[in-house]
């Protein structure tokens, strides 16, 4: 089977494979005596599919611009918001996350990741609505996507940029 990907193999004393894209290129991370090429058979397509929206992403992320603002100006952004302000029993934590934009934890803490930094201003409105929209919503159900989508009609080229932003950030560093 050819593949324009080509994977990085890892043999350990496990039971199950699994297929990774963590770094942007393909990892298997397989049993011993397992053989590649019945999984690479068995998951062509998916390889085929995720490696095609990795390019995508990374043709995205080409195109796509920083700010250079530094921490202490995200936190007064992120303060002035009027969600925020709304909301002064909700508490606001910033850090490094190695796999989301941010989250909303059941005790009204929303931790921001820190490389939001680099986002455009419209980018982070958009992350914090998603996570004080959390506090009524736990679930992205369909009533959090509508209620979410009637904020931003955009809604879908917004994740689009969020992904190519998050290849951007992770990939340069």
């Amino acid at each position: 089977m050819n593949f324009d990907v080509t994977p990085i193999i890892h043999r350990r004393n496990i039971l199950y494979p699994r297929l990774e894209f963590r770094t942007g290129r393909l990892e298997l991370i397989l049993p011993i005596d397992t053989d590649e090429t019945e999984i690479l058979e068995k998951y062509h397509d998916w390889i085929i599919e995720k490696n095609t929206f990795i390019q995508e992403m990374l043709d995205l992320s080409a195109t796509l611009s920083f700010e250079n603002r530094t921490k202490d100006e995200l936190i007064h952004l992120v303060k002035e918001f009027p969600e925020t302000r709304k909301h002064d029993d909700v508490q606001i934590k910033f850090r490094k996350m190695n796999t989301k934009w941010a989250s909303c934890s059941n005790n009204k803490t929303i931790t921001i990741n820190s490389l939001a930094q680099y986002l455009p201003a419209y980018h982070l409105k958009y992350i914090l609505s998603h996570e004080f929209l959390h506090l009524t919503i736990r679930q992205h159900n369909t009533l959090f996507k509508d209620i979410l989508l009637q904020q931003y009609p955009d809604m879908e080229r917004l994740e689009r940029e969020l992904c190519g932003y998050w290849f951007k950030l992770n990939l340069s560093r």
